[in-house]
């Protein structure tokens, strides 16, 4: 697996034909990695996604920490100026395996349908789940003063390939409904 911070040069989103230029240690690691997959091997599939979110009971993604911070009550500010392609993770994963059924080879692109910012992102995921009253700010990157460069225009363009699998990757809307059906299961499964 592979991610669009293999880019960050340039504007996204990108599809697999363009030419990587990562801006820091994470996405040169990444690119590092995919050329050595490559070099080693002549049967091998490279995914390319972004920013996955998904239930996950450990809070492991966008989407589960900011609900866990609406759920608090936090003040809350993302970056308004980082734009990507929110994947639903169980969307990626069938795809995966349908690839892999498909016996598909080489570098593929696998992303939500949606480009989108994340404090678009971020409000419209409160409004889902039913915090639509909680303020969500948001800041430009530069200011978090965070330590490695972000790409601020990413996200991905489906592999045609993989478009022709009939794989579907759900639209925001209906992929975080999807986590919050995930959630109640979950719930009444512990109960």
């Amino acid at each position: 697996f592979s991610s669009d911070y293999v880019f960050g040069a340039g504007e996204g989103p990108y599809d697999d034909s363009q030419t990587p230029a990562p801006l820091n240690a994470y996405g040169r690691h990444k690119l590092e990695a995919e050329q050595r997959v490559a070099e080693m091997l002549d049967d091998y599939l490279i995914v390319r996604t972004c920013n996955l979110y998904g239930y996950d009971r450990d809070g492991k993604n966008f989407v589960m920490g900011l609900l866990a911070r609406l759920g608090v009550g936090d003040s809350i500010q993302v970056p308004l100026d980082q734009w990507g392609c929110p994947t639903l993770a169980s969307d990626l994963a069938a795809a995966v395996v349908a690839a892999v059924s498909a016996d598909l080879r080489g570098l593929i692109h696998m992303a939500g349908p949606d480009s989108i910012d994340r404090l678009s992102f971020a409000r419209r995921v409160a409004e889902l789940l039913g915090f639509g009253d909680v303020s969500i700010g948001g800041v430009r990157t530069v200011e978090l003063g965070q330590a490695a460069r972000r790409p601020l225009h990413g996200g991905l363009v489906i592999s045609e390939v993989v478009a022709s699998l009939g794989q579907c990757f759900r639209g925001i809307d209906e992929g975080v409904l999807q986590v919050r059906t995930d959630m109640e299961a979950a719930a009444d499964l512990a109960d």
